[in-house]
């Protein structure tokens, strides 16, 4: 069985190092002064599949931040009020 921590961890860093490798070629493309029509739709498409990384990765931090949030809930409600009385 998958440790899901394991798990968790190749889901973030996956898409980390994927930005990491597209970021010297829009470098790249930045300092090119006559970049052909092919190295323009490279652009483009490098820049779609960057939106689609951070969409994935919002929605990753969205899903743990709810996590915590519901075990934050289940530790409070198992917490005993002292007896005031």
């Amino acid at each position: 069985m998958p440790n899901p921590r394991a798990q968790d961890l190749v889901e973030r860093e996956t898409p980390v190092a994927e930005m990491r490798a597209i970021e010297p070629w829009d470098l790249g493309h930045g300092r090119d002064i006559l970049p052909t029509e092919l190295e323009g739709l490279a652009f483009m498409a490098r820049q779609e599949r960057l939106d689609e990384i951070v969409d994935k990765l919002l929605r990753m931090i969205l899903r743990f931040g709810a996590s915590r949030r519901e075990k934050r809930n289940i530790n409070q409600s198992l917490v005993i009020a002292p007896d005031r009385s």
